[in-house]
């Protein structure tokens, strides 16, 4: 195959998913968020490339870091394929919906040309809480151990995220993957609430939904949702 067969291949499959991950996005949007305008600026794969010198400026687990127009931000980029795909769309748009609480990591845009959306945030400087509960010798040589009063400032900041997300929209919505690695701290270790991934809300009349069973090998899960596969608003 020519290497200008390639491109236009490459071209192709790049302008498939983006018709198709805007039409998720799209949809998602005008369920959800009842015709309140939420700026989410659309960055090319190519931007994102150069942002963050190939991908070379490796964070964690699908996390980098990015430069663009003289600014620092945060790049997440979930695995490649279509499975994938939709909950991209359902972490863009809760992280939209929630981005004027100042405990949830606000995203700046996203990338739709990949069959995975690229999602990129804010910066937080002081980067992970997993990595200041749980220090490990590279962890050591960037930042100190949190105190316990930072610790439990942390938790109540995040707790009052959390009771937003239950209460701030028509129906509650459960975040499903609390973890200390989904939780990112700014520059004066103010928590950011990330992965919304597998959010859902309750729907009317009801008081459980059914979650996405991959969750229970991944996170911490009381014994009702492993027995029933449903989440109720105490899961948080």
């Amino acid at each position: 195959m020519s290497k200008k067969s390639e491109e236009r291949k490459e071209k192709e499959r790049r302008e498939r998913a983006f018709i198709e991950n805007g039409s998720k996005l799209l949809e998602k949007l005008l369920v959800t968020c009842n015709d309140k305008s939420i700026p989410i600026r659309s960055f090319s794969a190519q931007e994102l490339q150069l942002a963050t010198n190939n991908y070379k400026n490796h964070l964690r687990k699908h996390w980098y870091k990015g430069y663009l127009e003289g600014r620092s931000f945060f790049v997440k980029a979930i695995p490649d394929n279509k499975i994938w795909a939709d909950f991209a769309v359902n972490d863009l748009v809760m992280s939209a919906q929630m981005s004027s609480h100042k405990n949830v990591l606000k995203p700046i845009g996203c990338c739709l040309e990949t069959q995975s959306p690229i999602f990129v945030y804010e910066s937080a400087m002081n980067g992970f809480l997993t990595d200041r509960i749980y220090m490990s010798h590279d962890t050591r040589q960037q930042h100190q151990p949190m105190e316990w009063s930072s610790r439990l400032k942390v938790a109540r900041q995040i707790a009052h995220a959390i009771s937003y997300l239950h209460t701030a929209f028509s129906r509650p919505v459960i975040h499903m993957a609390i973890h200390m690695r989904n939780i990112l701290l700014d520059e004066h270790d103010v928590p950011k609430l990330d992965h919304f991934l597998y959010s859902v809300s309750i729907p009317e009349g009801e008081i459980d939904v059914e979650v996405y069973d991959g969750l229970w090998n991944v996170y911490f899960n009381p014994p009702e949702l492993e027995a029933t596969g449903k989440g109720k608003e105490m899961l948080v």
